[in-house]
């Protein structure tokens, strides 16, 4: 069913956070470089009238902690099931390969993502507007400082992407090949041992930092209209300024420790790794 970019993009909803997890507030406000700057819950908002204005129904986030071994029994990312309507949903997630990175810019032990995934069939303008609408429109973003990453797959997109102002030249396309065999994003979104065995062509949005850094700020599919927007990447981006590692890590033991007690679990492998404490022998 083709959609009118008008009715896509501009129909209204009540609303409201109804059905996303309330462990996702994160007391993000306390991290928020200064005060004139925008804030996680500022974007958070931001996002969430402008889903909602598209007919994206709120649906419930996963808790942060998986019970799967992969990723040290943390949810990994945001994974919203095909249905009749069109969803999103805020999910909280930590990574544990981002240890190894964690003194880079724009790395943290617990993010958000503002995930979504449309029931309906549009076509190739309305996908690329209802990204770049937001992302320069809304959020005010320079096109002159929006990178795109992914393969051959994306070239249907490019003429849109190219009215918004983002240049050729910022476009980068990876062999297909090697895209998969990463499986990292980026063009082929598939990580090794993910246990709902997600397969996607994706494309990621960067947006060029004061220190030459380009931050990944969102990951889209190319076949449909999905993907997730990184609520504090965004808001470093708006910001050009940075939160960092040590910034989370409180709010990331608070938030996995609360779930353990109100759900009766032990505390996950990857709790112990990303604040640096010796595992217990149980584990």
């Amino acid at each position: 069913m083709k959609i009118s970019r008008r009715k896509f993009l501009m129909s209204t909803t009540a609303l409201g956070m109804v059905g996303v997890n309330a462990q996702c507030a994160l007391a993000k406000d306390a991290v928020s470089p200064s005060a004139h700057q925008t804030s996680v819950s500022e974007m958070t908002d931001y996002l969430v009238r402008y889903v909602q204005k598209a007919n994206f129904v709120a649906a419930q986030a996963a808790p942060i902690i998986s019970g799967h071994r992969f990723n040290g029994g943390l949810n990994y990312d945001e994974h919203i099931a095909k249905s009749s309507q069109s969803i999103y949903l805020i999910q909280p997630s930590s990574r544990v390969e981002d240890i190894a990175k964690k003194s880079k810019n724009g790395s943290l032990p617990l993010f958000t993502i503002l995930g979504f995934n449309s029931s309906l069939q549009v076509n190739l303008t309305d996908h690329s507007q209802f990204i770049f609408d937001f992302l320069i429109g809304d959020v005010g973003l320079d096109p002159k400082r929006i990178h795109i990453t992914s393969t051959e797959l994306i070239k249907p997109l490019l003429p849109s992407m190219l009215r918004y102002g983002i240049a050729e030249n910022k476009i980068q396309l990876r062999p297909l090949s090697e895209a998969k065999k990463a499986g990292d994003g980026s063009g082929w979104f598939a990580p090794e041992g993910h246990p709902k065995q997600v397969m996607m062509p994706s494309f990621s949005v960067e947006y060029l930092m004061p220190d030459g850094l380009d931050l990944e700020i969102a990951e889209f599919g190319i076949n449909d209209l999905s993907g997730g927007f990184g609520i504090e990447r965004l808001t470093m981006a708006k910001n050009q300024n940075y939160f960092s590692w040590n910034d989370y890590l409180p709010e990331f033991k608070r938030v996995v420790e609360e779930e353990a007690q109100k759900n009766r679990q032990a505390l996950p492998v990857g709790y112990y790794e990303i604040l640096g404490l010796p595992k217990p022998a149980s584990t």
